[in-house]
């Protein structure tokens, strides 16, 4: 039961927080992306711009890259 109420509550803490987040119109426009998995992108990949230098290294970084040596 304590389980459940902290699954709610940290459920109820991600969608007060997402849309707070600066990236939250790009994240939340991204097909079937509800709140909760917007909340995980900058969780997984960070949120700090200047990270990745354009769209290649990020698909390397999330393993979609088509070219094995951009890895």
């Amino acid at each position: 039961m304590d389980a459940a109420c902290t699954a709610a509550d940290l459920a109820e803490a991600t969608a007060q927080a997402v849309p707070q987040h600066p990236d939250s119109e790009i994240l939340l426009s991204f097909p079937s992306l509800n709140v909760q998995l917007a909340a995980r992108v900058p969780a997984d990949i960070g949120d700090e711009r200047g990270r990745f230098s354009d769209a290649r290294d990020l698909k390397a970084h999330a393993g979609l890259a088509s070219d094995p040596s951009h890895c």
